[in-house]
């Protein structure tokens, strides 16, 4: 007979699990997660475009042998990710085949593993109860289901970021060093996972915990962090080195571009293997309640209702000792969503790297067993609808061409044949399931390169109907079907590469058309004259061993296509015998030479030879030979179709150093940030100008002229053409690195205000940085107490506001000082004389 006082205490044992029951239960709910998520993995063919885009650069490292470059095609390089994610899925698939199931494997095992880390954490600082919960916070998440088995980068991302998170609380609020060594090599290989992005992810919430908890001694004490740092270079660096040295260019579009442009710019249009993705600001917090569904919804509305009181219960629970805890979690928590608060091109997997440092949180604030358990079932639940749907439903839920391209097989097509594709967008997963056997149609010149190899015909079989008429066949096409094959004979594949090469060239040269309307160029064709005269400006500074030679092929060119021409040296203050040699080689030659009274800049000298120029065309090309020649009768002819404008564009800067390529690319970023009129990226001064465009930049009475953003700004027809830069004939550049500077100070501060507003967001972020500290220290004073500090923070924060402020007086003095130049209005330059062709002698002052 059971006395009065042990009825409740035996209840309570029959009403909650036991110590013992709930990490029992816990594993059988884990498990049926396991088993749902294996199963989507078997029914779930690879998607389009993500998914098997990485498949598909995975598979094609396997079959090249190269583990060096991924490859978005054959012989194009993929620079937009690291290839940590690539060589998993390529060994993975060199193990067991290439199947989907393969190439998913990686990421699978990578998810465990960051369930196993965040279970072992929370084991030791929580508890086996609740590391139970959050592991089963963090499975049973919607978008770490998904990603746990899918083929992307950020699996990857997510196990590296986790490791360092981790290996960091093991080596300095717990003094086992030894993880620091893990630390560093989480930094390493998120470096190639990911890149900078991962040390930015992985530093954030580790900066902010350090600083709001005072621990930067032990910080230096117990990270190696001289050996640790070399650890990370050791894993990283060859990488990006061999990357950099076989495929030059690649650090400039990797950092520049994917770690830089891609976050600040919501339209950027860079992106070499998709689009960008514009949301607006702050989605990324809509992305993380959708991603930790369902357990955001819970976890919000607990801290709703019970509030503060909750967590200080919280701390007196878990407060054996004063470590941070709750601190670090919280920081992990948000630190990634506050940084990507004030990107513009987001999706929604950038929320994944928070979501272990969610489930501690979790499991810290909610220890309830039975919460858990329904919304690990609910989880669960919720994957399985979406395995049923996905094979019930595969056209309306999925885009995937795995049937279609099982269809084709079953017809037991040719070795050498090949399934084509009538669509604008490539389907990487028919790639992937055909071994590369597809080709995709972008426009009827590449179908009709395409289909020229052999007369276009339908598999035929005993009983099957006859081939489709044309009518029929467009509608097949139109559903993405497979239209023909391609049976070539024995010298096909050549000429299909050539053809394929010559549609490259082609699509390369004209970089960039703004669709002008065929009727307006007709008017505007209509306008050329029958015999135009062309000016050829050239501005020369200590150019005496190239300009004779220049001149000479100038005249040779035109003479052959039959133009009038005059050519125009304009002596930017040249200090070697430049003007001399002109002088005396002018023999024969309809030279005129603009002397300047001193060396004015590049600029300025570009702007005295339009002034100076009566063609009905004005050709502008410089004096090293860099600009080939050979191309201004091409420019002209396109001029004589009807465009106002026929500049150059550069093929690549492969020939500059790495800094010269950044410092170049950050300008264009800076110049074309948050501004309607774009100034195109990589383009020169070499162009053929109408004469209405030279008359319009004649009246701009503006002193400090850019003129690339004064060329675009101007409007009219434009076209675009890639221009292969040659190296000088002779003699060196006289623009170093600090006219660079000036020159692009001298763009920024004349056609936009972006560094003006750039320092109100900076502000703004200050002042955010503060309140979100002082909400920190708030928040740490609630849970660890106050201890002294202060001092260092109020030094280093007057310090840093101190350099900003200059820094910013100094961004203001620059449109300042360009004011005052302008209010100045002096002349924008003095000739010295001016030398014509009809007094090859004579020369007269201005």
């Amino acid at each position: 007979m059971l006395s009065a006082t042990t009825k409740p205490a035996t209840a309570a044992a029959l009403s909650a699990p036991s110590a013992r029951s709930w990490p029992s239960q816990a594993v059988w709910l884990l498990a049926g997660l396991a088993l749902v998520r294996l199963l989507a993995m078997w029914l779930i063919p690879l998607n389009d475009t993500t998914e098997a885009r990485y498949a598909e650069i995975a598979r094609k490292m396997l079959e090249t042998g190269n583990w060096v470059t991924p490859l978005h095609d054959y012989g194009v390089p993929f620079w937009a990710k690291p290839p940590l994610s690539t060589w998993l899925s390529a060994a993975s698939m060199g193990v067991f085949g290439v199947n989907e199931f393969a190439v998913r494997l990686p990421a699978l095992l990578l998810s465990v593993g960051v369930l196993a880390l965040t279970y072992r954490l929370a084991r030791v600082r929580l508890g086996v109860d609740a590391a139970c919960i959050a592991v089963l916070a963090l499975a049973g998440s919607l978008l770490f289901l998904v990603s746990a088995g899918t083929v992307m980068t950020d699996p990857v991302l997510l196990f590296c970021v986790t490791l360092s998170q981790v290996a960091f609380w093991y080596a300095v609020p717990m003094r086992q060093r030894r993880w620091g060594y893990l630390f560093f090599a989480g930094l390493g290989l998120g470096l190639l996972a990911k890149g900078p992005l991962a040390v930015v992810l992985t530093g954030l919430p580790i900066f902010f915990w350090v600083l709001a908890r005072g621990q930067r001694r032990a910080l230096w004490r117990d990270l190696p962090w001289v050996s640790g740092t070399l650890l990370t270079l050791a894993i990283a660096l060859p990488w990006y080195g061999l990357a950099e040295a076989r495929t030059p260019g690649f650090l400039d579009y990797f950092i520049m571009g994917e770690q830089v442009s891609r976050f600040l710019d919501p339209g950027w249009k860079g992106d070499r293997y998709g689009f960008a993705h514009a949301t607006r600001h702050g989605m990324i917090w809509l992305y993380a309640a959708g991603a930790l569904f369902p357990w955001s919804l819970v976890f919000l509305y607990r801290l709703a209702r019970r509030g503060w009181p909750s967590i200080a219960a919280t701390r007196d629970a878990h407060a054996t000792r004063d470590d941070g805890w709750l601190l670090y979690t919280a920081l992990w928590s948000l630190m990634t969503l506050a940084f990507f608060t004030l990107s513009g091109n987001i999706i929604w997997p950038y929320a994944l790297p928070m979501m272990p440092g969610f489930a501690l949180l979790f499991a810290t604030l909610c220890e309830r067993e039975r919460l858990a358990t329904a919304l690990t079932l609910l989880s669960t639940l919720l994957m399985l609808a979406a395995t049923v749907a996905f094979v019930v439903r595969p056209d309306a839920i999925g885009r995937s061409q795995k049937a279609l391209v099982d269809a084709w097989h079953r017809d037991q097509p040719s070795a050498d044949s090949t399934l084509l594709y009538w669509n604008s967008r490539r389907e990487f997963s028919a790639e992937f399931y055909s071994a590369a056997r597809t080709r995709t149609s972008t426009g009827p010149a590449r179908a009709a390169a395409l289909l020229s190899n052999a007369e276009p015909r339908l598999p035929r079989r005993a009983g099957q109907r006859p081939r489709p008429t044309a009518g029929r066949r467009r509608r097949r096409l139109r559903r993405n079907r497979p239209f023909q094959e391609r049976r070539p004979d024995p010298g096909a594949a050549a000429r299909a590469a050539a053809r394929l090469t010559l549609i490259r060239r082609a699509r390369s040269t004209v970089m960039c058309d703004p669709l002008v309307p065929p009727y307006l160029l007709g008017l505007h064709a209509a306008e050329r004259p029958a015999d135009p005269l062309v000016s050829c400006v050239v501005p020369a500074y200590n150019e005496s061993a190239n300009i004779v030679p220049l001149l000479e092929t100038l005249h040779r060119l035109l003479n052959a296509d039959g133009y009038r021409h005059e050519l125009i040296v304009v002596d930017d203050g040249s200090r070697d015998d430049t003007v001399e040699r002109v002088l005396t080689h002018n023999t024969g030659l309809p030279v005129k030479l603009v002397q300047l009274s001193r060396n004015f800049g590049k600029e300025v000298a570009l702007t005295a030879g339009l002034e100076h120029a009566v063609g009905d065309a004005v050709v502008l090309i410089d004096a090293d030979f860099q600009h080939p020649p050979e191309k201004v009768t091409e420019f002209l002819a396109r001029w004589r179709e009807g465009y106002d404008m026929v500049y150059s564009v550069r093929d690549g800067r492969e020939d500059e150093t790495l800094a010269k390529r950044c410092f170049t690319r950050a300008f264009y970023a800076l110049i074309n940030l948050g501004v309607p009129l774009k100034i195109p990226e990589n383009t020169q001064d070499f162009r053929v100008l109408d004469r209405r465009i030279v008359d319009a930049l004649g009246a701009m009475p503006e002193r400090s002229r850019f003129m690339k953003g004064l060329y675009n700004w101007t409007g009219f027809t434009q076209l675009a053409v890639e221009t292969r830069t040659g190296q000088r004939a002779a003699g060196h550049s006289s623009f170093n690195f600090w006219r660079l500077f000036g020159l692009a100070m001298t763009g920024l501060t004349s056609f936009s205000v972006m560094p003006l507003r750039v320092w109100t967001a900076i502000g703004a972020l200050i002042s955010l940085s503060s309140i979100l500290y002082a909400a920190i220290v708030f928040v740490d004073t609630l849970i660890n107490g106050n201890p002294e500090r202060g001092w260092p923070t109020l030094a280093v924060a007057v310090c840093f506001l101190g350099g900003i402020q200059l820094l910013s007086i100094g961004i203001l003095g620059e449109y300042v000082g360009r004011i005052f130049q302008e209010v100045k209005r002096r002349p924008t330059y003095l000739v010295s004389r001016v030398v014509t062709p009809a007094e090859p002698g004579a020369a007269h002052e201005r």
